[in-house]
């Protein structure tokens, strides 16, 4: 059951889940709600960068080691996963080459149907990858985009002379 609060700070009421929960009060949650917290964190960012900046060294010195390789296989997990439903979504509903039918997850990538790749990441700046498949994702997809092996990306490029840097133009392929 929800249940309402006021936040001193902000000087509303809001239900208990917009607040963060705080074992050493006798609510249980803070005083002020999770948006003014982030307000005057980031305030007091802001006002002190270096003491954050220490701070942060600090907390990586003292967990150090902790849960790395946890980490890293969780973070592997979710690259693959993500890469898979994107894929699969620019695939035709199949996590495979449209043109070709490679499946190997290794093998395929996401082409962009225009021939504009190069200047989409640097307009964007989302760095490719598993950054990128998130961002399609969270904006629903949009058109322009077909999933490719690298072999049948590489036809492409040289057949559409979609060359960036990489090739010469001059050279018989």
């Amino acid at each position: 059951m929800a249940w309402m609060k006021y936040c001193p700070k902000c000087k509303s009421d809001k239900f208990t889940e917009e607040f963060h929960r705080d074992a050493s009060t006798r609510s249980g949650i803070r005083s002020w709600c999770k948006q003014c917290c982030a307000i005057v964190q980031k305030e007091r960012r802001i006002l002190n960068p270096d003491m954050f900046r220490e701070r942060l060294k600090e907390s990586r010195k003292r967990h150090a080691g902790e849960h790395t390789s946890e980490h890293a296989a969780y973070q592997r997990q979710w690259r693959a996963d993500v890469k898979q439903v994107v894929l699969t979504h620019y695939g035709k509903g199949r996590c495979a080459c449209v043109i070709c039918g490679e499946s190997r997850l290794a093998c395929l990538s996401l082409d962009h149907m225009a021939g504009n790749g190069k200047q989409e990441s640097k307009l964007l700046g989302h760095g490719g990858g598993a950054n990128f498949y998130s961002y399609l994702r969270r904006i629903d997809y949009p058109g322009g985009y077909q999933t490719l092996c690298m072999n049948c990306q590489w036809v492409k490029r040289f057949t559409n002379t979609e060359y960036g840097n990489w090739g010469n133009k001059n050279e018989d392929y």
